[in-house]
């Protein structure tokens, strides 16, 4: 991924959505040696065929897909028209059945070393049971040729990569301390800031900031929060039943401020619900 900034407001993102042809072509030398392998494996059994489409390697046979070649990074994994309730638990299998792409090759193989490479073996033999099998060798030097290492530029140049670009909003954040005095006389242990913006909880008093008690009535909280307009009040044990209000008990405005530099914010709190926190 790759950000270039583009103005005051918006940078770019850059990232690469790669082909499979490209993701084994950059993938370790092992990862090409399994890929090969359980390719040559596949296609020895008479009537199965490959296509390699932008997103894995699939294997048909009558038309109708019975495995798949993926590779992520320098992991490659086998997927399997298998039934995981036939096979047995020694090969830990993952289902991906609910997956659209896999939904015909459900059962899942994670391809990381020779133990791993033989499983996928006996379950594709286990796949083909019925069919015929006469070795094939694919073409080294084609084979090669065709999963050359390149630049990520080289492959853009061939399609083989495509460049995703997309524009994101600037996000200056500022260091904000919310302090809080509390003058009626309580146990007071958990008060919470809530407010306008999704570090607040989007006025979901479950979500909030709880506050630290740094000594008898006095608590605080330090926050980082984007610029803009900031609106919140302090509530106890995370309710609204028991809010913060005015002098006289009465409801009070939230408290609003612009969010532009590092600030303090100072708050007296003189009751909760009928002067009482529960």
């Amino acid at each position: 991924m790759i950000k270039n900034k583009l103005d005051d407001k918006y940078y770019e993102i850059i990232t690469y959505n790669q082909s499979f042809t490209a993701r084994v072509a950059l993938a370790k030398e092992e990862v090409k040696m399994y890929y090969k392998e359980l390719k040559e494996e596949l296609l020895s059994y008479v009537g199965v065929r490959s296509r390699i489409s932008w997103q894995y390697d699939s294997f048909s046979y009558q038309r109708n897909k019975k495995a798949i070649l993926t590779v992520r990074g320098n992991t490659l994994t086998i997927y399997l028209a298998l039934d995981l309730n036939s096979i047995s638990p020694k090969y830990r299998l993952r289902d991906e059945g609910h997956k659209t792409s896999y939904k015909d090759t459900p059962l899942a193989l994670k391809v990381k070393g020779s133990r791993t490479l033989n499983y996928a073996k006996e379950l594709i033999k286990l796949l083909f049971s019925e069919l015929e099998y006469e070795p094939k060798k694919i073409n080294e030097k084609v084979f090669n040729n065709n999963f050359i290492s390149r630049t990520i530029t080289e492959f853009v140049e061939l399609g083989l990569i495509k460049e995703v670009r997309r524009k994101k909003l600037i996000t200056t954040y500022h260091r904000v301390k919310i302090y809080a005095v509390v003058l009626p006389k309580n146990n007071l242990d958990n008060l919470y800031v809530v407010g306008n913006i999704t570090k607040l909880g989007n006025w979901d008093p479950k979500l909030g900031v709880k506050m630290v008690k740094v000594y008898d009535n006095f608590y605080q909280v330090s926050l980082n929060i984007p610029a803009g307009h900031l609106e919140f009040k302090i509530v106890g044990q995370n309710a609204f039943e028991n809010v913060e209000k005015g002098i006289w008990v009465e409801e009070i405005v939230n408290h609003h401020y612009e969010i532009n530099k590092t600030m303090l914010i100072e708050d007296i709190i003189h009751s909760f619900r009928e002067g009482k926190y529960e």
